[in-house]
């Protein structure tokens, strides 16, 4: 079913005489079909017109992704992301990885490099926001928010410290090193 919309001043960003056309950007709907019909007269009357037809991009869609492990000590975990059933009709999609806005990696591959975090905040629980911009080849793109909790080693000598009353601070601190290895 076709709609009928009037190119209207905001949609474009070139003037009525121009030789071109520039379509400002998210003024048409993606993953959507337009023609575009070109009506000129001249001045001695005489008619012409033109129709293109196209498609506009949509968002890759129908994935998720997920972390390798939800919880960790800073920097000693490693963590790594990866994404499942991503698609899109604009191949290749890319990945990139983000803790908040920091780059962790990028590239085609659907899996992060395996990296250390630091620790997260006591305030948000020691939760570390992770997010992962998927975009197809033409640059649309989704964005997959992900939490992991990243604990300060510290962190753990006061949550156990109160069930090894009976354990000095050194033989606790040893202790620690094997934590990565249980969880």
């Amino acid at each position: 079913m076709w709609e009928n919309i009037t190119i209207l001043p905001n949609i474009t960003s070139t003037a009525v005489n121009a030789t071109d056309m520039v379509i400002k950007k998210n003024s048409l709907q993606s993953n959507s079909k337009y023609i575009l019909f070109l009506i000129v007269t001249s001045r001695e009357g005489t008619e012409g017109f033109a129709a293109l037809e196209f498609e506009t991009a949509g968002a890759p869609h129908s994935g998720h992704c997920e972390p390798s492990i939800s919880e960790g000590v800073a920097l000693k975990t490693e963590f790594s992301f990866k994404c499942f059933g991503w698609k899109d009709k604009s191949r290749p999609i890319t990945y990139e990885f983000r803790l908040g806005d920091d780059p962790l990696s990028y590239g085609r591959s659907s899996k992060s490099a395996s990296t250390v975090l630091p620790a997260g905040q006591p305030a948000d629980d020691f939760k570390l926001e992770i997010n992962i911009i998927i975009k197809n080849n033409v640059g649309v793109a989704v964005v997959e928010t992900l939490f992991v909790k990243v604990n300060n080693p510290s962190y753990f000598i006061d949550y156990f410290s109160h069930l090894h009353y009976n354990v000095n601070a050194r033989q606790f601190q040893a202790s620690l090193q094997f934590l990565p290895e249980i969880a």
